[in-house]
């Protein structure tokens, strides 16, 4: 509600403060979500490492056909490189329970 202005006033950084939050304890949706927005730039500068991390550990959370897809997408426009960091990133996220994915104040 807080990216799309509906109830309140429209609060970018706040709707991105809340998709961390939530995809931190593990919730699948917000963390497919923050792949999305990464994916798109909507809420800020894009960045498709980021994207992809997100895709990957929302697909490895709860198995979704779209969001593998999505995932696979963002895949075909990063380096070899950027793929093997953002894989090892995924590894530290689902070992750290979501703790450790990157995201500025992890």
């Amino acid at each position: 509600m807080m990216e799309g202005g509906r109830g309140g006033p429209q609060d970018r950084q706040g709707a991105m403060h809340l998709y961390r939050l939530a995809a931190a304890q593990g919730f699948a949706p917000a963390q497919a979500e923050l792949g999305y927005v990464y994916a798109t730039g909507r809420l800020g500068a894009a960045d498709r490492v980021r994207a992809y991390v997100w895709l990957a550990v929302a697909n490895q959370v709860f198995q979704d056909p779209t969001v593998a897809k999505s995932r696979d997408d963002v895949a075909a426009t990063l380096t070899p490189a950027q793929i093997e960091r953002a894989k090892a990133q995924v590894s530290t996220c689902m070992a750290s329970k979501f703790r450790e994915c990157g995201e500025p104040g992890q």
